[in-house]
């Protein structure tokens, strides 16, 4: 599935709040983003219908296997190119 950067950024997120946490809330989406509520809500519906996340009764959010697989892809391929500016010497903070 083909899709938006923005969308990216929220799989991405939610992948790496569920390895930090073992509940992830769109309230942990907004605090790492820096987004407001309703912006979260309108994206997190469309991942939804997109069949990207699913959400429990508890408001948890999952993420579906092919969300968690873009997720895992775009994951690995950010740590790789971090990865690849501390060795030319960039601070780890800022790769």
């Amino acid at each position: 599935m083909d899709v938006s950067e923005a969308i990216q950024n929220y799989l991405e997120t939610i992948h790496i709040l569920s390895l930090k946490h073992n509940e992830v809330h769109a309230v942990d989406i907004c605090n790492h983003l820096s987004y407001s509520r309703p912006t979260v809500s309108i994206v997190l519906r469309q991942m939804r219908e997109s069949g990207l996340v699913t959400v429990d009764d508890l408001n948890h959010i999952h993420l579906t296997d092919e969300g968690l697989s873009i997720a895992k892809r775009l994951y690995e391929r950010h740590n790789v190119i971090s990865e690849l500016f501390v060795r030319l010497g960039v601070s780890r903070e800022t790769a």
